[in-house]
């Protein structure tokens, strides 16, 4: 069964996932197939549930057909539930009831024993892989399956009201396993799901070329605040700090929405509620060399004489546990790297554009009438023309493959250049607000190399960071 499973064929794949169904009763008590078989209308239901019709071959639709083809099958115990009760209890997991004509009666879930349990988990595990699910794709990954699965079981065992064993009782490893009916499902969507490409980190290259563009526009102004500028400031801050692309810019937006918001829930803090999701003005701090606060209303000025050393930031949202944290950068004075000067940049365009205090600063506008909230999009538009600038011949691997460059590149930058610096895990979750589980998903080996320059910078500036917010953090 383990072998036909593994094959392309899609009625040995059929053969198999009939054997996981023919060992279910056996299963929760034997470690071996029970030597008993039960004729009557039930194997159809087995055969029409556990293998994909062929058109135009019926004998070969038969369950003595399968059992004459796969002769270790002939001994095995079938004890199936009705196909019509075990369809419905299926259907039920997708979409749960909401009134009495769709309603599973309390006497038809009485019939449903552990191994009955095992089998509607299975037909919906079966059918979730075939895209009736919540985004509607065959494609999903194991471990989106795996979630599907266990928050049916919960939802099942709500359901009855007890407990249900889905575990394979014949396993010997050291963890547990689900029942082969379903581990076999899952695991063949891990060994043949096809990985989602990796993104590419930002280079040196495409920020100068932003750098060279910028400075080559004929209206200094007008290029300051506009979407270009605004983009080029959010990102080389965010090679620091590893920015989300929620924490700065919009992602989809409802009808009528300005900006996505904090939830309006009782576990978050009164004072944060329905407050911008990206990152506001309030959330910006600047301090001089002797750590004295800079309003905002000076800043620009105070920046100019040079008094600006140090930025801190705060996060007031966060998908992990990391919600308020506040975190220093220490000026660098390179013209592009420096988180001080792309921080006050940041806040002086959202000043000229009039941006009320409650609403994020993540910003830009073609005059200082208007301003536009920056959409993620547009940081891939933006940075991808990057791309295409810094290297001219098409051939180029980032030319050919642009489409992986996004703002999630900001956060696989922040990590590479940590890891090349020496940063072990730990250190970059902590410096980059992640879960050391997570760091291992930005890290990789760089087809093209992000720049001496930009590594050395962020390297040198992280490692100030760390040592100064690890009391405030």
């Amino acid at each position: 069964m383990s072998t036909a499973s593994r094959t392309k064929d899609p009625l040995l794949q059929g053969l198999a996932r009939l054997g996981a169904a023919l060992l279910v009763e056996a299963s929760q008590l034997l470690t071996k197939v029970c030597p008993k078989h039960h004729p009557g209308n039930q194997n159809g239901a087995a055969d029409a549930l556990s293998r994909p019709q062929l058109q135009g071959k019926d004998h070969e639709n038969s369950l003595a057909f399968v059992i004459a083809e796969w002769s270790q099958l002939q001994t095995c115990c079938i004890c199936l539930l009705p196909f019509k009760l075990l369809s419905k209890t299926a259907s039920t997991l997708k979409e749960p009831p909401t009134g009495d004509q769709n309603e599973l009666s309390e006497h038809d879930l009485q019939k449903l024993d552990d191994a009955g349990c095992i089998l509607v988990l299975g037909t919906y595990l079966r059918d979730v892989k075939r895209g009736d699910n919540k985004q509607k794709k065959a494609d999903l990954m194991a471990d989106t399956l795996r979630a599907y699965l266990s928050t049916a079981h919960k939802y099942l065992q709500h359901r009855l009201g007890r407990s249900i064993n889905v575990m394979d009782p014949a396993y010997g490893g050291k963890q547990n396993r689900y029942h082969p009916f379903l581990y076999q499902q899952i695991h063949d969507r891990g060994c043949w799901q096809q990985k989602h490409e990796r993104y590419e980190p930002f280079t040196m290259e495409m920020f100068l070329a932003l750098q060279r563009w910028l400075a080559g526009e004929p209206d200094p102004t007008v290029t300051f605040l506009g979407k270009t500028h605004s983009v080029y400031d959010w990102t080389r801050l965010g090679i620091f700090t590893g920015f989300r692309a929620s924490e700065y810019s919009q992602g989809d937006l409802g009808r009528g929405k300005l900006f996505n918001k904090i939830p309006d829930q009782h576990d978050v803090p009164k004072q944060f509620r329905g407050m911008p999701l990206a990152m506001m003005a309030q959330d910006f701090r600047f301090f001089d060399k002797h750590y004295v606060l800079i309003p905002h209303k000076h800043l620009i000025t105070r920046y100019k004489r040079g008094d600006v050393v140090w930025l801190e930031l705060r996060w007031k949202y966060d998908k992990s546990s990391f919600n308020f944290v506040k975190k220093r950068f220490k000026i660098t004075g390179h013209p592009i790297y420096c988180p001080v000067d792309a921080a006050v940049c940041i806040i002086h365009r959202s000043t000229l554009l009039g941006v009320p205090t409650a609403y994020p600063v993540g910003v830009w506008g073609s005059n200082t009438s208007s301003y536009r909230f920056l959409k993620s999009r547009e940081v891939s538009e933006v940075m991808r023309g990057s791309v295409d600038m810094a290297y001219p011949d098409p051939n180029h691997y980032l030319r050919i493959n642009r489409h992986l460059i996004v703002p999630h590149s900001n956060r696989v930058t922040a990590a590479v250049c940590l890891q090349k610096g020496g940063a072990n895990n730990d250190e970059i979750a902590f410096r980059l607000r992640w879960l050391p589980s997570s760091v291992p998903t930005y890290l990789r080996d760089c087809f093209q190399s992000i720049g001496d320059t930009l590594e050395r910078t962020i390297q040198g500036a992280l490692k100030l960071t760390f040592s100064s917010s690890s009391s405030s953090s």
